[in-house]
């Protein structure tokens, strides 16, 4: 299997699109009692015949169904105890479909931080004092991003014995959070570790500050790529937004930082149909537009989330798939 890292930033890499909304249109329900992470276990072959169809639309990079596979989120489910089996059986399902390379999906384990708690974390350790234990012990955690850590550091750990080639962190919008999530990737495991996050319009409107050590309010796309840079991520990015957003804040993360880029963007806003079915306003034309202009604006690895299909996965890869920087 090719080495993911000599790829990141030379060659642009097409993402998988999301399996939530594709499960949703199957008719499967997820929450607290049951996420769709544990669909690994109860509906391996739905979960491949998905991976299928996104490597068919020409993904380079499969994404595990592993999202909410963490011990506070699978707490409520009855599959507590199997965290491990969910993320490996994330990576076996993936890597069957096909892909070139395998990123597993971590997002926000469920445990609220403490505010600062991460950023605090950044400024009391040198970057390449992260995968340090007893470093990392002498910052003196708070118990919240201790336990976060502790959480994020078992499914990271489950995916890297399952020799993922990268691990992706989506849809975080606490920078605490987020570094906890860093900081267990980067002591778990030797693999690139891809950091998303999601930002509001009024995130990505703020000023933008010059400096890690300022803490403005209002965290912005800028600040959030140096402090998610000095925290040791390889790629940092920004995913589930409506398709301009996601511009927007690619932009301005390139402003601030020389990392390689990703970026995910969702469908828009989604209403509802006469028959009660979601609808996604964004088309795989409007993906294969946007995707030109993400490029334009520094993202290497691109892909789609929430709304999206293997047809916009399709539209992008026609467009970027193959482009060599």
């Amino acid at each position: 299997m090719a080495d993911i890292q000599l790829r990141l930033g030379a060659d642009v890499l097409v993402l998988q699109g999301p399996m939530g909304t594709e499960f949703m249109k199957q008719g499967f329900e997820a929450d607290a009692q049951m996420p769709f992470s544990t669909l690994n276990i109860t509906e391996p072959e739905t979960v491949l015949e998905l991976h299928q169809r996104y490597h068919a639309a020409g993904a380079d990079c499969g994404i595990t169904n592993t999202f909410m596979a963490t011990s506070p989120r699978l707490t409520e489910s009855g599959f507590l105890g199997d965290v491990a089996y969910i993320n490996i059986e994330g990576v076996r399902l993936a890597r069957e479909a096909g892909f070139t390379h395998i990123l597993g999906s971590i997002g926000p384990c469920g445990i609220e931080v403490e505010a600062g708690s991460g950023i605090a974390a950044v400024k009391a350790l040198d970057a390449s004092a992260l995968s340090e234990d007893e470093a990392l012990l002498a910052a003196g955690w708070p118990a919240n991003f201790g336990a976060a850590v502790e959480s994020y550091s078992e499914a990271a750990a489950a995916l890297a014995s399952a020799n993922v080639d990268a691990i992706l962190l989506e849809t975080f919008t606490c920078i605490d959070d987020a570094i906890a999530a860093i900081i267990a990737a980067k002591r778990t495991c030797d693999a690139p570790v891809i950091a998303c996050m999601s930002f509001t319009a009024d995130q990505l409107d703020a000023e933008t500050p010059s400096q890690i050590q300022d803490e403005p309010q209002v965290l912005t796309p800028a600040k959030a790529a140096r402090l998610l840079e000095a925290a040791g991520a390889t790629t940092v990015g920004c995913n589930c937004m409506p398709i301009d957003l996601c511009v927007k804040a690619i932009a301005q993360m390139r402003s601030a930082c020389d990392l390689p880029l990703a970026v995910i963007p969702n469908a828009g806003e989604p209403s509802y149909d006469k028959e009660g079915n979601l609808v996604w306003p964004s088309s795989p034309d409007d993906f294969a537009r946007a995707s030109l202009d993400l490029l334009r604006a520094g993202a290497t690895l691109i892909g789609a989330c929430c709304g999206a299909d293997p047809a916009c996965i399709s539209a992008i890869y026609a467009v970027v798939g193959g482009v060599q920087l």
